[in-house]
C-alpha cells in the first residue's frame, strides 16, 4: 500500500515569510522539513503531496520543496488548480517536471485539481462546462510536452456554491466529456462522506467512477462537521473505500490530506494525531 501525506509546500520549501496559518503548527510539530519527512517515512509514508500550489506561487519555491521530497527518497504530487490562463502553472510543472528528471523519476505523477466555481455570478452548468474545457486544455498541454503528469479531477463537497463536481456522477460526467486518456480522478473519501453526511448524496461510488481513479484524499470529518480531520484506526468507512479500490486494482497512492490546524490541538497532540491516523491507515491497507 503507497502512502502518501498532504503537507504545505511552504514549510518544506523553508518559506520564512509563511502564506498559511499552518505553517508555525507544522514547525511546532516537526521542527524541519527533514526531520518531519524522516519521521512520516519510518511510519510507512512513501508520497509527499504538496499542498498550496497556487497562481502565487513562484517557480524556484516549488523546485525547492520537490527537491527536499525527493532527497528524502520519498515520492512527490501536486495538489494545484484549474487555470484558465495555463502560462503560470505551465512554468511550475517545467520546473516540477525538472527536479523529476534529475532524480530518474518515470512513474505518473497526479496533479490534483478542482473544477471551476459557481455561485450567483456563475450558473452551475456553465461553470461545468467551463471545466470540461479547462481539462481538455490541462490534459493536452501535458500530452504536447514530455512530462510525468497526469490531472486528477477532484470530487469536492456540496456546499451549494464553490467548485463543480460535487458528487460521483457529475465528477464522472464532466472527466467523461473531457476525455479520460491521460485524465483521472481523485476520490476525496472525505468529501463524499461529507456529502452523505450533510447533503443527502449517495454514500459510495458506482464501479466507473471507481475504475477512473488515479489519486485519493483520504480524512475524517470532524464532529463539527469539518473535512480533513484525523480518524480512528479501522474506521468503516474508510476500510470499505480501501476494499473498493483495491477490488477495481488501483495501484496509485493513498494519500492522507489531514489539516491539523483545523482541530484546535496543541503541535503534541496534534503530532500524536496525526501519527496515530497514518499508522491506522498502513494497518487497515495490510501492513
Amino acid at each position: 500500500m503507497n502512502i502518501g501525506v498532504t503537507l504545505p509546500m511552504a514549510f518544506l520549501a523553508g518559506d520564512t515569510e509563511p502564506k498559511l496559518k499552518s505553517m508555525d503548527l507544522w514547525a511546532d510539530m516537526y521542527g524541519t522539513p527533514t526531520a518531519c519527512l524522516e519521521a512520516i517515512k519510518e511510519l510507512g509514508v512513501t508520497s509527499i503531496e504538496l499542498r498550496g500550489v497556487t497562481k502565487h506561487t513562484w517557480p524556484a519555491e516549488l523546485r525547492q520543496a520537490m527537491e527536499v521530497i525527493l532527497d528524502s527518497g520519498l515520492m512527490p504530487t501536486i495538489h494545484a488548480w484549474l487555470p484558465r490562463d495555463f502560462a503560470v502553472l505551465r512554468a511550475l510543472l517545467d520546473e516540477a517536471d525538472a527536479a523529476l528528471y534529475r532524480h530518474g523519476v518515470t512513474r505518473t505523477v497526479p496533479v490534483t485539481v478542482h473544477g471551476y466555481s459557481y455561485g450567483e455570478s456563475m450558473p452551475e452548468e456553465e461553470a461545468a462546462r467551463d471545466t470540461v474545457l479547462g481539462l481538455k486544455t490541462l490534459r493536452s498541454e501535458l500530452q504536447d510536452r514530455d512530462t510525468r503528469f497526469i490531472p486528477a479531477f477532484e470530487i469536492c463537497r456540496d456546499k451549494g456554491s464553490g467548485g463543480v463536481g460535487n458528487s460521483f456522477d457529475s465528477v464522472y460526467r464532466i472527466a467523461s466529456e473531457a476525455g479520460f486518456e491521460e485524465l483521472g480522478i481523485c476520490w476525496d473519501v472525505g468529501h463524499s462522506l461529507s456529502n452523505h453526511l450533510y447533503q443527502g448524496h449517495v454514500l459510495m461510488p458506482p464501479t466507473e467512477f471507481v475504475e477512473q481513479v488515479v489519486h485519493t484524499h483520504i480524512h475524517g470529518v470532524g464532529t463539527n462537521k469539518r473535512t480533513h480531520s484525523y480518524f480512528s484506526p479501522g474506521d468503516a468507512y474508510i476500510a470499505d473505500c480501501i476494499s473498493l479500490l483495491k477490488e477495481a486494482g488501483y495501484q496509485g497512492i493513498y494519500n492522507l490530506e489531514l489539516y491539523p490546524d483545523r482541530w484546535g490541538e496543541n503541535s503534541m497532540v496534534s503530532r500524536a494525531k496525526f501519527e496515530k491516523t497514518i499508522v491506522g491507515l498502513r494497518d487497515m491497507g495490510g501492513g
